[in-house]
This record gives structure tokens, sequence and C-alpha cells, in this order.
């Protein structure tokens, strides 16, 4: 039997996201990525932790620096977190505050997964610009590690 689906917006790597196999055609349905947790022993990079089972994600919270943004899918932006990069689309539709999506910003994007592994795709239902707190981007990988280490 495998582990349950969680469906609230995960903290999650774009090099976790790139590991998982598989992409869903169908962005009218999220998809559920098994993710390897991440040990959190590097401060760039993913280093999987095999000790524990794969947690199911199809909603995910990520952080990273945007390097291009296109008008395409309803407006999409290419997102660097130093672990990988992924695509947010559907960002004309969004909530989001003052002007984030210009390269150079660092973004919080939650979203439904529509594709992982090589290229990464998350339907973005929320962005929000992190770019005037410095400790966002620098607290972040030890955000993520903190949380999928204290998972059951």
């Amino acid at each position: 039997m495998s582990a349950p689906v969680i469906a609230v917006p995960f903290k999650v790597l774009a090099g976790q996201l790139s590991a998982c196999p598989g992409a869903r055609p169908d962005e009218q349905q999220p998809h559920a990525c098994a993710v390897t947790r991440d040990r959190g022993a590097t401060v760039t990079g993913f280093e999987p932790r095999p000790d524990c089972s794969p947690l199911r994600v199809s909603y995910v919270w990520m952080q990273g620096d945007v390097v291009a943004v296109e008008e395409s899918h309803g407006g999409s932006a290419r997102i660097s977190d130093g672990t990988g990069e992924f695509t947010a689309r559907g960002l004309d539709s969004v909530p989001r505050g003052s002007p984030c999506l210009a390269p150079g910003e660092y973004v919080l994007v939650y979203g439904a997964v529509v594709s992982c592994g090589p290229d990464i795709v998350i339907k973005a239902t929320k962005v929000t610009g992190l770019t005037s707190n410095p400790s966002h981007r620098a607290m972040w990988r030890a955000e993520v590690a903190d949380l999928q280490q204290n998972l059951p």
C-alpha cells in the first residue's frame, strides 16, 4: 500500500521533484510525485534520505529566484531554487502582492504539480514576492529539511 497523497502545499526543492519520474499531460488534475526526503546535509543541492519512505505530494510550496518571465500558458515564469529549475504557469490568474515577477526577484509559489522529472511544471495558485527580506532565502533550505526530517 502506498503512502497517502499530501494534499496541502508541501515545502519541496526542485531537485527533489526532478528526481521523480513522470509527467501528466492533463493540467486540470494534480500529479502526485513520490518525493524522496531531504537530509538537509548540504546548503546547496539536494541529498536524498533513503532511510525514510518517500512522501507523495500533489501540491507544493517552492521558493526561488525568477530566471525568466513569459506570456505563454496564461503567464509563466522559470524559477531556480539552487537545486534545479521549475516553471510556474497560470500566473496571470493568481493573487500576488506588489509586482514580483521580474528576473532576479525571489518569490514563493504555491501550486499543483503538473509534471515532475526533468521538466517540472507547477500550476500556480499563489505567488508572493520575498525579495525584501533576505532571511527568506537564507532560511529556505533549513525550513525544507526541518519539515521533511520531522515528518513520520
